[in-house]
C-alpha cells in the first residue's frame, strides 16, 4: 500500500460517511522504522501540534471546540457610524466603481444555506472558510478616487459584506494620508486611484466551534482570502500587490 511504501503501518482505520462530505477515512498509522527512525526537536515539535490541533476522527472535534450558545456574529458592524452603499455592478477597471467590484467579488455575499427541519441559516461569501465561520474583516483606506460617494479625503472604512457597504471609521489628516498615498504601488498614474487593504482576523469566530484547530484553520482562511483579492482585482482589470513590508509605522 501507500502507507508501507512510505514506511507506515496502519494501527487503526475508521470509515465515515455524511450527506453532505460524503464517505472517508480516518487512519491512525505509526512509523514502521521503530527506534532506528530518530526524530529531531524540529520534527518532534511538528508532530506534537499535529495531535493537539488535528480532529480526533469522524465527528470528534479537537479540544477545546464547540462551545454551544457562545457562537459570535459574523458581521462586524461599527454602531453609530455612516455607511455608503457599494453598488451590486461594480464600474469595472476603467469605472470609478472598481474598488466595489473587487469588494463583491473577493470577500461579498454569493449565496445563503440552510437545512431542511432545522433552525439552520447560513451565508457564504466569495472567499473560502473553515466551516463558513467567516474569520476575517476588511478594512480599507482610501480616498473619493476609489469611492465615488465619499466627499471627503482620505478615510478609514470597514467593508460591511452583508450590506456590501462601507462604514466610515474615521476621516484620516491630509498630511497622513498624503504620506501613505506616496508609498503606495501605482501601475497607472492618473488613470486609478490606489487603495490600501488590511485584512484583520477574529480567532474566537472559528474556535468556539473547531477548538485548537483554530489556529491553523485561521490563517489559511486569510490566505483564501487573499487570494480571492488577487483574483477579484484581475477581474476588475486593476493590479493588486501584497505589502508584507515597505509601509512605514510612523505613517500608519
Amino acid at each position: 500500500s501507500l502507507l508501507q511504501g512510505a514506511g507506515w503501518e496502519a494501527v487503526r482505520v475508521e470509515a465515515a460517511s455524511g450527506s453532505r462530505t460524503g464517505g472517508w477515512l480516518h487512519i491512525e498509522a505509526s512509523s514502521s522504522l521503530g527506534a532506528a527512525h530518530s526524530l529531531g526537536p524540529r520534527a518532534r515539535a511538528v508532530l506534537s501540534y499535529h495531535a493537539i490541533g488535528s480532529h480526533n476522527g469522524p465527528g470528534r472535534l479537537a479540544l477545546g471546540g464547540w462551545h454551544a450558545g457562545l457562537s459570535p456574529d459574523k458581521f462586524m458592524r461599527f454602531p453609530g457610524r455612516p455607511m455608503l452603499d457599494l453598488p451590486a455592478e461594480g464600474g469595472g477597471g476603467g469605472g470609478g466603481w472598481w474598488l466595489a467590484e473587487v469588494l463583491r467579488d473577493a470577500c461579498g455575499l454569493t449565496t445563503w444555506k440552510e437545512l431542511e427541519g432545522q433552525n439552520a441559516r447560513w451565508s457564504l461569501r466569495a472567499n473560502p472558510s473553515a466551516g463558513a465561520l467567516q474569520p476575517n474583516e476588511v478594512y480599507v483606506i482610501a480616498d473619493s478616487g476609489a469611492i465615488p460617494s465619499w466627499k471627503g479625503g482620505g478615510a478609514l472604512f470597514h467593508y460591511h459584506p452583508f450590506w456590501h457597504a462601507l462604514e466610515v471609521l474615521c476621516e484620516l489628516p491630509a498630511a497622513l494620508w498624503s504620506r501613505i498615498k506616496t508609498q503606495l504601488p501605482v501601475d497607472n498614474p492618473g488613470r486609478e486611484a490606489s487603495v490600501l487593504v488590511a485584512v484583520t482576523a477574529l480567532y474566537w469566530r472559528t474556535a468556539w466551534k473547531y477548538g485548537d484547530v483554530s489556529f491553523h484553520a485561521v490563517q489559511r482562511d486569510t490566505g483564501h482570502l487573499l487570494a480571492c483579492f488577487g483574483y477579484a482585482a484581475a477581474a476588475a482589470g486593476v493590479s493588486c500587490a501584497l505589502l508584507e513590508h515597505g509601509i512605514r509605522d510612523e505613517a500608519l
